[in-house]
């Protein structure tokens, strides 16, 4: 019963970790503003999406913030040190936030139709994650070395 969702977060999990390396390698291309919004993008993605995944299967609200907020950090954090101090903020402030909003986006949606919400869910995540990826691509080449 509870494979769906660990399923789900495994490869949230798989796609945000290809993503962070990803823009990890651009990043050192980029500038700082683009380093504290890719920060802020996966922090915040990231504690999203393990928030409510934790807490669509097992109901435990204090889990879900927890674990959706530390794996944002985990995300945030070093994604956001290119740019300097601001991007390490940007990074910790939205990954705590994230793994708060996933936790109540996942306790709210628990007694509604999941086979419509988990599709959508995903079609955002993996939208703003081609959209992030696309960003940090083009603006990463324009930097005069």
């Amino acid at each position: 019963m509870l494979g769906p969702y660990y399923g789900a977060l495994i490869i949230a999990i798989a796609a945000l970790a290809i993503t962070g390396f990803i823009i990890y390698r651009l990043l050192k291309k980029g500038d700082e503003m683009l380093a504290m919004m890719a920060g802020m993008t996966i922090g915040m993605l990231s504690g999203v999406a393990v928030g409510t995944f934790i807490l669509l299967p097992t109901g435990n609200f204090l889990a879900g913030v927890m674990i959706g907020s530390i794996v944002g950090i985990l995300f945030g954090v070093p994604i956001g040190r290119f740019g300097g101090f601001m991007g390490i903020m940007e990074g910790l402030m939205a990954g705590w936030m994230g793994g708060m909003m996933g936790a109540m986006l996942g306790q709210m949606m628990r007694p509604f139709n999941l086979n419509v919400f988990m599709p959508f869910f995903f079609i955002l995540f993996f939208i703003t994650i081609a959209g992030l990826i696309y960003l940090v691509h083009s603006r990463s080449k324009k930097r005069v070395p």
